[in-house]
């Protein structure tokens, strides 16, 4: 699907849903949590959202999608302690009781 046809998609399912999918929430979030202008505190808060949304099996298998599990796992990296420990919750999280995703994010390490 070309990115203008997932775009329409997407602007039509939250017309029709009443509000933005969760996989546009966890993209508004760490898009939040990666923009250089945003202040720590407002970081935190994104990654408590995305930690929220990825409790759900299906959301933390949408992380594989638009490559937000390499942008999730690169906050690993960050000069912020709280972020670092904040990206590690929500991998750990996602991975909680979710073979799918435990794979994932081995073979990111592993291969590395």
């Amino acid at each position: 699907m070309s990115d203008g046809d997932r775009e329409v998609l997407e602007q039509l399912m939250t017309a029709f849903s009443g509000g933005p999918t969760d996989a546009q929430r966890m993209d508004w979030n760490l898009d939040a949590i990666e923009k250089e202008d945003v202040e720590s505190e407002d970081k935190y808060i994104a990654f408590e959202n995305l930690e929220m949304i990825v409790q759900n099996i299906d959301n933390a298998h949408n992380l594989e999608n638009d490559n937000r599990w390499t942008r999730l796992i690169t906050q690993l990296e960050s000069e912020d302690p709280e972020l670092r420990r904040l990206a590690a919750w929500c991998c750990g999280t996602a991975v909680q009781n979710n073979i799918r995703s435990q794979e994932r994010v081995s073979r990111f390490f592993f291969t590395r």
